[in-house]
């Protein structure tokens, strides 16, 4: 355990390559953005506790400090596992930083949906409002042991993992003065970390509001772990010493065994165990109770042949003694630094109080009352700087020591000056009370005060000046008095003493607030009524908000089709599976992806609102990304290499690998779901404005051209993505979808506050089942005539009255058979399971009408998404586009999207003003026509790429190809390109003419349910496209080869062609039967006033007189 060859192992030697100072970028970034986000946390929580949860002061301080106190007491456990088990790993840090990561997400939650919380209470005083539900509290409390848990890999391991790569050698005369430099400006990077957050995210969170302000530490946090990943080949690594914990208990339990023994005396090397090589061979005079557990007693009985010892329960090294007389010795100097945490976690209580005081600096600015701690923190970085720059070098030279002043005496000096804070901090406390009590604030606790919060700072500063001197002296004292191997539990002792000091800090505020109550009276720390900000009150909407909403879109497309669009080859080549198989999993994975957007637009409609299901979508989508991104990272979470031609030949995955990858595909899918069906809805949303005559061609503009956006950013993903993909490999191609779905999220959270917020409808999925049931019940009734307006049931200033004719045996529900028996004094339906409003009629009316026409969007959606097998074909053509350059295999879509794109800008700018003479319809061609324009087309363009594929096959056989796949033959893969422009024609007249008719003929409060009837669509067109190929390579393969072989070769992928266009044939003729059953797409007129209440809206014109141009 001692030898040289032991010493290697545990502290291995920085090389030129790796460690150094080249690695401190990596790790300082990721502690300087971690810090960010955690504290940026942590500074504003007491006033988020109080005016969200409704808690009083004592509740809310004492759940911080216990809040400290488990992140602060969990790092020893982690510093135990690290040092003993993991060793100081990245992967560990990682692993636990995920924990944080997710905490801070559920905490993000508490703030995104209305009902993690309880409702809002405008009352000044906490104790007048509604309390948070143990449902409520235990999602908060979640999200703090969550990243109470993440701290425990990030806080005692951080700093030594940024020491290990530094220190070159114990011998090294310079050694400690680097480190000691390494301790001083590492802690003086958190204290700008800190500074940073206590202002620039506490302003956020003050202004903002806290959905962007707790979202911000949640890209933060992301970018910190990815930050410490990239540097990830440069560390130093120390191995875990794994018989540390154990030899602990070695010790102790060897010394009881051999209590009876008598000492012998130091210098006798003989009687005392140590390993060859080790350069501690006999026991120092502390604790001599414990050399009991080293003296060798019988060499032939203790030891076998090769030295070792037989028991370790009863003979331990010298080594293993030295190491718990070194914890065990620190103790009564680390339980010092107990009331010095307790100075240092006032901030709670400095924030109350300046929340009572005046914040302004000047008339039009004030500090954010969390803020004021930053004075503290610029105290600590700038004596740091100063200490080490010019006063260690001047008392060195008095004192002998390269560390200016020893541990112990800054460490005393730091407690000296936290006395001094602390009385400050009572009097000013004293006089800003005095000063409220004369001025008439006595009874009024919310009342801001004409003493400065200035006066505030001195106590922050002294606080900071403090922990300068006494919290730096602690950790270097600890790191200098251990074992290397055991950095971790050194880091770990200053975070126990924080937590037992916020544990002190939490009895000593419940004691003080119990014994001040007692006989009636009043507790010293009383519920203080927070000032209420007022309701900023201010016009939201207009164009103004699509910068940060089409960005968005346009962004998270880039990232996810930037994953898509090769991933099949990602499949085929890392994961060693079959074509066959690989497609279908993609063909599932878009099914899910598109089934759950109907799930997510009616959460969307019915509880959440458009906003927040966008924003937890990106979340969520973001979080699928980063472990796909890791799949690429660690070589672990996917089979070993394998350079031979055919999958099946290869290592499979095994399941643990496939899950991990399944895991982010069902995340990004569920991310999906709040994203797709809400966010042209939501563009919509701030456009809307049923006042004005040119709204319909308004949104028709907003509907093309935001496709258009759309289509751009997919051209972007599968020509630079798949390039960076195919040239820079999986980790880079893989990264920055992470980092553009990371901006994505950042720019829709930045302009949250100007979007118009349409209202839940509540009642959306009650008031559809409502009418199904009350239909049912009223079955017997005879119909009455539509005309006769007292007969039919609708809300007071409703439109909708009379019931239409189409699907008459839904009306029954809406019929009012007796006034008095169905209506209550109000007007109201007294049980709305019997009567139900027209509108809510005509709603379910609405959506079962347009089911088969949007049933033949199904079949297209298969020819949609024959992506997959044009990547395989590209694969084997000739893709040289000019010299030697190359097209990837994935980005031959582009010419879909381009050939989409181009149309749209055509027809919008173009065509539409040409027809509209002659049609008298705004949008040139109804909606039903464009969609069989489009259909029509999908047919011609399945047909062209049935003829291609055969032409292709035949070149391939001639050139001697049968039985090579991977061969490529001389065909040009240019051939691919009119199928692809012909599938992105049909997209472009079908499917933005499938969206366009479902929003205009469904309510606007049903926008989300209307745009995801498409993506529905794709998604059972992804599972019709996954039978076909299934169904397919089951019966052919029984004859043969099958048609859809991993060899393009043998198989016959022309024939799978002509099955798809046959059934496209068979769809169209189909879908001329249902739009001429449905009738008149004209828009049909709703409630626009009911479903758009409560917002106002604002536009840069008078809409009347505005040339609407969206320009890419």
């Amino acid at each position: 355990m001692e030898n040289s060859s032991e010493k290697s192992k545990t502290v291995q030697q920085v090389t030129s390559n790796k460690g150094g100072l080249r690695t401190m970028p990596f790790i300082i970034a990721n502690e300087t953005m971690d810090k960010v986000a955690s504290v940026g946390l942590h500074a504003n929580m007491v006033l988020h506790l109080i005016k969200e949860y409704h808690m009083d002061n004592a509740l809310a301080v004492n759940i911080l400090f216990l809040w400290g106190a488990i992140s602060n007491f969990l790092p020893i456990f982690g510093a135990f596992l690290s040092d003993s088990f993991l060793g100081r790993k990245m992967g560990y840090t990682v692993y636990l930083s995920e924990f944080e990561l997710l905490g801070m997400i559920i905490l993000w939650l508490t703030a995104l949906i209305p009902h993690a919380k309880p409702p809002h209470c405008n009352d000044p005083n906490p104790a007048n409002c509604l309390s948070a539900k143990p449902a409520q509290l235990l999602l908060l409390l979640s999200s703090f042991v969550l990243m109470a848990i993440g701290s425990a890999g990030i806080r005692p391991c951080s700093m030594a993992f940024g020491a290990d790569q530094l220190r070159k050698s114990d011998n090294n005369p310079k050694n400690e003065r680097v480190l000691q430099r390494f301790f001083n400006w590492y802690y003086a990077s958190v204290g700008i970390s800190i500074m940073f957050s206590v202002t620039v995210i506490v302003y956020i969170q003050d202004e903002p509001g806290w959905i962007v302000g707790f979202g911000v530490p949640v890209g933060l946090m992301l970018v910190s772990t990815i930050t410490l990943f990239l540097g990830s080949f440069l560390y130093v690594k120390v191995k875990a010493n794994k018989n540390l914990f154990p030899g602990f208990a070695h010790v102790t339990v060897a010394a009881w065994k051999n209590k009876h023994f008598s000492l012998i005396p130091n210098n006798i090397f003989d009687g005392w165990y140590s390993l060859k090589g080790s350069k501690l061979v006999t026991p120092t005079e502390t604790l001599r109770f414990l050399n009991k557990a080293c003296i060798i007693k019988n060499r032939q009985k203790d030891l076998n042949p090769q030295g070792l010892a037989i028991d370790p329960w009863r003979l331990c090294t010298v080594k293993q003694v030295e190491e718990l007389k070194a914890l065990i010795k620190l103790i009564p100097i680390w339980s010092t630094g107990i009331p010095v945490a307790v100075a240092i976690n006032q901030y709670s209580f400095n924030l109350l109080q300046a929340k009572t005081m005046d914040r302004h600096i000047i008339s039009s600015f004030k500090i954010p009352a969390a803020s004021f701690g930053v004075f503290g923190i610029l105290t600590l970085t700038v004596w740091v700087a100063t200490y080490d720059l010019f006063i260690v070098p001047l008392l060195s030279k008095f004192t002998k020591q390269p560390r200016g002043l020893s541990f112990k005496q800054r460490m005393g000096i730091g407690l000296a000056i936290s006395c001094v804070a602390i009385a400050v901090a009572a009097d000013v406390e004293r006089r800003r009370r005095s000063v409220a009590i004369r001025e008439g604030c006595s009874d009024n606790p919310a009342g801001v005060v004409s003493m400065s919060a200035m006066w505030l700072v001195p106590q922050n500063c002294l606080i900071g000046l403090a922990e300068a001197f006494n919290v730096i002296g602690q950790i270097e004292f600890y790191y200098s008095q251990f074992p290397k191997s055991m950095a971790s539990i050194a880091m770990a002792l200053f975070a126990l003493g924080m937590a037992m000091g916020n544990v002190l800090g939490s009895i000593i505020v419940s004691s003080v607030d119990n014994l001040s109550k007692k006989g009636g009276g009043k507790s010293w720390n009383k519920v203080m009524e927070i000032p209420s900000e007022g309701t900023k009150t201010s016009k939201k909407g207009g164009f103004r908000t699509m910068p940060f909403i089409i960005a968005n879109e346009s962004l998270d497309k880039v990232a996810s089709y930037g994953l898509m669009a090769n991933m099949v080859l990602y499949i085929v080549t890392e994961y060693h599976l079959d074509n066959a198989l690989a497609i279908n999993i993609l063909f599932l994975w878009g099914a899910i992806s598109n089934f759950l957007t109907i799930v997510g637009a009616f959460l969307s409609d019915s509880f959440l609102g458009r906003f927040r299901s966008i924003a937890l979508g990106t979340l969520v989508s973001l979080h699928g990304m980063f472990v796909l991104w890791l799949t690429s990272l660690i070589p672990q979470a996917r089979p070993s290499d394998c350079e031979k031609p055919n999958p099946a030949d290869c290592d499979p995955a095994k399941r643990a690998q496939l899950v991990l990858l399944y895991y982010s595909f069902v995340l990004m899918s569920l991310g999906a779901a709040g994203i797709r069906p809400c966010s042209m809805a939501f563009g919509a949303d701030q456009l809307n404005n049923p006042d004005n005559p040119k709204n319909e061609r308004t949104l028709q503009s907003f509907f093309n051209w935001y496709y258009a956006s759309v289509g751009i950013s997919i051209t972007i993903a599968v020509t630079i993505i798949v390039y960076i993909q195919d040239h820079a490999g999986w980790v880079v191609g893989f990264g920055v979808p992470v980092g553009l779905m990371l901006i994505s999220a950042i720019m829709f959270l930045v302009g949250s506050f100007l979007y118009v917020k349409v209202k839940a409808n509540k009642n959306l999925i009650a008031g559809l089942a409502h009418v199904v049931v009350a239909a049912w019940r009223n079955k017997h009734l005879s119909l009455p005539p539509s005309s006769n307006i007292d007969s039919w049931y609708s809300l007071k200033g409703s439109k909708l009255v009379t019931p239409t004719d189409k699907l008459r045996f839904l009306n029954k529900s809406c019929m009012i058979k007796s006034r008095e028996e169905d209506l209550d004094p109000q007007g109201l339906a007294t049980d709305p399971w019997s009567l139900c409003t027209v509108r809510q009629v005509e709603e379910l009316k609405a959506v079962i009408k347009i089911v088969p026409i949007w049933s033949t969007g199904i079949v297209i959606a298969v020819t949609l998404s024959q992506h997959s097998f044009h990547v395989f074909q590209a694969r084997t053509m000739d893709r040289h586009f000019i010299g030697k350059f190359q097209i990837p295999p994935g980005s031959f879509g582009v010419f879909s999207i381009l050939t989409l794109t181009l149309w749209v800008a055509i027809y919008d700018l173009a065509i539409v003003p040409f027809l509209s003479k002659f049609t008298n319809e705004p949008r040139g061609l109804s909606f039903k026509l464009r969609m069989g324009i489009g259909l029509a087309i999908s047919c011609l363009a399945t047909a062209v790429s049935a003829l291609v594929e055969r032409h292709r096959r035949s070149v391939a056989i001639r050139e001697g190809f049968s039985n090579n796949p991977l061969g490529v033959v001389s065909m040009s893969a240019m051939w691919l390109i009119p199928q692809n422009c012909l599938t992105g024609l049909g997209e472009a007249f079908n499917a933005i003419g499938q969206i366009q008719f479902y929003y205009s003929q469904l309510p606007k409060g049903m926008a989300s349910i209307a745009v995801s009837l498409f993506s529905l669509g794709l998604g059972l067109g992804n599972v019709l496209g996954s039978i076909i190929v299934s169904s397919m390579n089951d019966v052919t393969k029984e004859n043969g080869v099958s048609w859809v072989s991993n060899n393009l070769n043998q198989g016959h992928y022309d024939y799978y062609y002509w099955v798809i266009t046959v059934m496209s044939v068979v769809n169209f003729f189909y879908y001329l039967v249902c739009s001429w059953a449905y009738g008149s797409d004209e828009n049909v007129v709703w409630d626009e006033d009911e479903d758009l209440k409560g917002e106002a809206m604002i536009f840069t014109k008078p809409m009347e007189s505005q040339n609407i141009v969206f320009s890419t």
